[in-house]
């Protein structure tokens, strides 16, 4: 179980890999990281703020579509944020958007929290 004291599990999760994710986009980081990284925050972040507002989710190709069809605005500031990241590597409009997102949901989420794998995946007997 993740994060065992909290409330809502799920969002908790998904507070945590976001927060882990963003933490991870360090301008030394090797170019190859930095592009999964951020290709990863790009859709888990988007994914939780369309859910969080009470919308469908969604991901690939429709992710971008479905922010401006239902958040418009943020879906620009959203849209900015990455390109800045992508093509400056400049992290930091991104981690502005991840503060912004996360904040109704008291933050990103780092400490006291870990995930224990299922006792059948180790290989270790």
């Amino acid at each position: 179980m993740f994060c065992r004291n909290g409330n809502d599990l799920a969002i908790r999760h998904r507070r945590y890999v976001i927060t882990d994710l963003a933490m991870a986009l360090k301008p030394e980081a090797p170019s190859h990281e930095w592009l999964a990284t951020g290709v990863s925050l790009y859709t888990e972040l988007a994914d939780f703020a369309l859910r969080a507002r009470g919308h469908w989710g969604a991901s690939g190709k429709a992710l971008p579509r479905t922010l401006m069809t239902y958040l418009p605005a943020f879906a620009d500031r959203f849209e900015n944020a990455f390109e800045a990241l992508f093509t400056e590597k400049n992290g930091q409009p991104v981690d502005v958007l991840v503060d912004d997102v996360l904040r109704p949901f008291a933050g990103r989420l780092r400490d006291g929290c870990r995930q224990d794998a299922p006792k059948e995946w180790s290989d270790s007997e």
